[in-house]
Order: structure tokens, then sequence, then C-alpha cells
């Protein structure tokens, strides 16, 4: 097995993130409840009053323009010294300060029959429905406009331009940057809410920058680059959504290497069509089935298909 390979699968097995608003919005009323002041909850804990006081300093939301509202992140061992001196088991405290990480999917589209957004929308409500883990969003974000409401068929999304140049090199340091700077512009509207953010431009961008296999490859990255701009503006990303459209991918020099690593670096996949859309080992199969080289026979692939997806262990 490969590296990249070995990345991909602990990666995919990353199910929870640190939550520091919970974690200091539930370290701060339990203080209070106990009667303490943030100088006897140090002491009972052994740690100092000011790591106490930073601990709690998100408690009413992050402001990503003043540092002083970011709270660190507390080692598994600080948990347990904290959890005693609140008289809390070590399990309770931790399972509040974590919560499962959002999803970060592949929606790949064959028309443009329903909007990217409505497809985003309907597919994780019916995840939603089946699974206790999954969230529906409280607020939509779609990448790519120049407003700051855009609306859908009726569905309302904010706007965000993470500001890609398409006559240059794809600059993912920039992207970076571009995606903390517009979720902070609407900060005041998605902090303390679970979040979907439709990524609507990306395979269209594939076809116009040099360096195209820089997109695939920063796939790998994309889910901790929205975890942490999400987490920074006190929001959860409970949907990370990155569409590709089968035409874009076929344009490509390589598209079935490129489907099966895009397949690789999604915690799932999403496959439109029509006005029906499926998830999983099925999407992923069609998927597939979608860029057999030609120089691949039919029953060769098929079999491949199954390795990959097997290998993939995608949900439902």
């Amino acid at each position: 097995m490969s590296n990249k390979t070995k990345h991909d699968k602990n990666h995919k097995n990353e199910a929870f993130v640190f939550d520091a608003v919970r974690f200091a919005q539930l370290l701060s009323h339990r203080r209070q409840q106990l009667g303490l002041t943030t100088r006897q909850l140090a002491k009972r804990a052994n740690i100092s009053q000011p790591y106490v006081v930073a601990l709690e300093r998100s408690r009413n939301g992050i402001d990503t323009k003043k540092a002083s509202t970011m709270s660190p992140s507390p080692t598994v061992d600080m948990i347990a010294r904290l959890a005693t001196a609140l008289r809390m088991s070590a399990n309770e405290l931790f399972s509040q300060a974590v919560r499962p990480a959002g999803k970060h999917v592949l929606l790949f589209m064959e028309d443009d029959m329903v909007t990217s957004l409505e497809r985003a929308r309907t597919a994780s409500l019916k995840s939603a429905t089946t699974t206790t883990t999954d969230k529906t969003p409280q607020e939509w974000l779609c990448a790519g406009g120049s407003t700051d409401h855009v609306t859908h068929k009726g569905h309302n999304c904010l706007s965000i331009n993470l500001h890609r140049d398409s006559n240059n090199a794809y600059k993912p340091k920039e992207i970076t940057a571009s995606l903390s700077n517009e979720l902070s512009r609407h900060q005041a509207n998605i902090s303390g809410s679970d979040i979907g953010i439709v990524f609507d431009e990306t395979s269209s961008l594939m076809n116009h920058v040099n360096n195209p296999m820089s997109i695939v490859e920063f796939e790998h990255d994309w889910k901790r680059v929205v975890t942490d701009a999400t987490q920074a503006v006190g929001a959860y990303a409970a949907w990370n959504i990155c569409v590709y459209r089968i035409d874009n991918l076929l344009s490509l020099h390589n598209p079935a290497e490129v489907a099966q690593d895009l397949l690789r670096s999604h915690d799932n996949v999403w496959s439109a069509r029509n006005k029906s859309i499926t998830t999983g080992t099925t999407a992923a199969k069609r998927l597939l089935t979608l860029v057999r080289p030609q120089s691949i026979s039919v029953k060769s692939w098929s079999a491949h298909t199954n390795a990959v997806v097997q290998e993939l262990q995608l949900s439902a």
C-alpha cells in the first residue's frame, strides 16, 4: 500500500474534531455551577489560572480579528484533570469537547437539470434522517458568487468568492486565505451554526488553470482547511461539498486517474443525474464507469471498480 493510500485511509478515520466554543461554554458553565473562580479551578486541576481563562475565551464565539478570543486545544491529560476538578467523568467532559467531523463530499454532476445547491440540500437531508451524526445545515454558503446572498430556485445561500483567477496557476495558499477572509465576512450570520458549503466552480476551473492537478492534490487537505476556517469563526462545517461535472473530468487527459484520486480524498460521493441523486458505493461505481479508459475492457474495468470501491469503504 502506498504512503498516499495510507494517508487517505487514516484521514477518513478522523471522525471527530475539537469544538473550542462548546468546550469553553461547558467549562465556564460547570465552573460557575460549582461556585468556583478560575483561580480555584486552576488550583484544583493543578494548572495555571491564565490557562483556564484562555480555555474559556471562546465561550461567546471567536472573533478571527482578535487573537485574544482564540482558545488553546487541551490535551487528553488536561481534559482528565479538568474533569476531576469539575467533578465530572473524563469521558463525559471529553465527549462534550468533541463532535463528529463534518463530511467532505464529492458531488459529481452529469447534468444541470437541478442545481448543485438543491442536490446538496436533498442528499444532506436524507443523510441526516438516516444517521445520528450527520447534521442538517442551518445555513448554506455557495462559492463563486460576487454578492453576499444568492438564490437558487427559491433556496437562499450566502455567497463566498475565493477570488480564483482562471488565467493564473492554482495557488492553494491564496485559496486558503480567501476562504478564511470570506467566512470572516459572514461571521455574524454563521457563528454558532452548523453550515454547509457548496464549492460549485471547482471542476470548471480545472479546464482553465495551467496546473489542474494541483486542485486534485489539494483536495487531500481541503477537509482540514475548511474545518479550521469554519472553527475559527465559531461555525461547524457539517457538509463540505466539492462539485465536479463529468464533462470537465472527461476533458482531462487522465480522467480515470483523477476520478480515483478524488474518490480517495473525500469521505463520500454523490452522483447526480436528471432529478435523482445516488450516494456511496453506487455513486462511486457510476463515476468510475463513466471514466473507463477505452483501452480497458468493460469486464476488466468492472473488476477494478469493485476493488476500488471495496478499498474506499464509503458510507451509504
